[in-house]
């Protein structure tokens, strides 16, 4: 594993503040994660805020397209300098800018599960927007809990979206049905 230096990252990216935006506050974590495989890898979080109630819109870009971009760059040049001899598991890097991501991924979570209670209630297969990578992932992961839908990516490039599958025969609304006619029968 790689020895990450959180001051030496600070250091190390310095630049965004120098050179992209000044009045920016910079902050810097470590941390590891397993993969499904087992490796462990490293993580380095990098968040960034305004010093004050400034907008840093144009450092996430539209749909945060910048942000990856800038996530991408720094990812790239910590692996460069850490994991030169690749002797280690690449540095993954989690960028955030003025809660972006955050805040994101509590709406993409909130989409996910308003539509699987729309795939349980219609019983049919519901297809979500195309979405990033790292948004399909909070949607796999925010629906795996439940029992009765499953999910599965499908499409290609820049359409690929997430399906939520319900299990099992479950019918709503002919169960109601059901019970209004015991209830008739009465």
């Amino acid at each position: 594993m790689a020895n990450l230096n959180i001051d030496e990252i600070l250091s190390d990216i310095q630049w965004i503040k120098d050179y992209v935006e000044p009045e920016i506050e910079l902050t810097v974590e470590t941390d590891t994660a397993t993969s499904p495989t087992g490796i462990e890898y490293p993580i380095v979080i990098v968040k960034i805020s305004g010093t004050s109630d400034e907008n840093l819109g144009h450092m996430i870009g539209v749909k945060g397209q910048h942000l990856f971009a800038l996530q991408h760059i720094i990812a790239l040049m910590l692996n460069k300098k850490y994991n030169a001899d690749r002797q280690t598991e690449n540095i993954r890097v989690n960028l955030d800018i003025n809660s972006y991501r955050a805040d994101k991924s509590t709406a993409v979570e909130r989409i996910a599960l308003s539509r699987a209670d729309d795939a349980r209630i219609l019983g049919d297969e519901i297809e979500l927007e195309p979405m990033s990578s790292y948004d399909r992932m909070v949607v796999h992961s925010t629906l795996a809990k439940f029992d009765d839908i499953t999910t599965e990516s499908r499409g290609e490039g820049a359409g690929r979206h997430v399906v939520i599958i319900p299990k099992g025969d479950f019918d709503p609304i002919s169960e109601d049905e059901d019970l209004e006619l015991e209830e008739n029968e009465e």
